[in-house]
């Protein structure tokens, strides 16, 4: 489902660029109607940009924080001045595109655990995993903590040769908790590539060596998910 669809029955909001945030973090159907607004978000990541750095770095000097937004800039407190330093990270381009990001970082530290809430991290990773085989280079370790995904159970079969009884309507059942798990992209590019092989079967195909998982998510794009684009 595309972000359009998804937010056409939300209320507009009548917010523009003199406005001001409100004193107070809007909740429920507000916070929707607020976050729907281009210029309230972006207003949102201005606050957030300028306050984080100091939040976070104050009682960790020790520590460093890179923001990836407009520029990849590195964050870090200064002891003698008792500021937040600032600098542009060397050799890294502006990405427009959020998504990709994580890739460009999983090989600067060699070890990276995403937290994502989008499920176009898992392609994307396995995509750059890959990518770095084929180049010859051995591909950073990438962890991906997401939701967990569950499997709707299958419906019991209905006895054949009787009557139907009227179905009672289900009660109502508490919202389940949400539960985190942690994804291995090695472990997943192993078994699906393992996947791909066997069905192919004994039929060789050296064009499609190492191209496996870009086969996949070719498939994935034809689906018209939000990864497509």
């Amino acid at each position: 489902m595309t972000q359009a669809k998804r937010r056409r029955h939300v209320p507009a909001l009548e917010f523009g660029e003199r406005s001001c945030l409100p004193p107070l973090v809007p909740t429920g159907e507000a916070w929707t109607t607020a976050i729907s607004n281009r210029t309230f978000k972006a207003k949102i990541i201005e606050y957030v940009l300028l306050s984080l750095p100091n939040q976070l770095l104050r009682d960790n000097p020790g520590k460093r924080l890179i923001v990836d937004y407009s520029d990849p800039v590195s964050y870090a407190w200064n002891p003698d001045t008792n500021v937040v330093d600032c600098a542009l990270l060397e050799g890294l381009k502006p990405l427009g595109e959020a998504d990709i990001k994580f890739t460009r970082y999983a090989d600067l530290f060699e070890r990276l655990l995403v937290d994502s809430i989008d499920g176009d991290s898992v392609p994307i990773a396995l995509i750059h995993h890959e990518r770095c085989l084929a180049q010859g280079l051995n591909p950073p370790r990438v962890c991906i903590y997401r939701m967990t995904i569950r499997d709707k159970p299958e419906p019991e079969p209905k006895p054949a040769g009787k009557r139907k009884k009227p179905e009672k309507k289900p009660e109502k059942k508490p919202a389940a908790k949400r539960e985190y798990e942690f994804l291995d992209i090695l472990a997943l590019y192993q078994a699906l590539r393992t996947v791909v092989l066997q069905s192919i079967g004994r039929t060789h195909l050296p064009m499609h060596a190492g191209h496996e998982i870009r086969m996949l998510t070719a498939l994935i794009c034809l689906t018209s998910t939000d990864f497509s684009r």
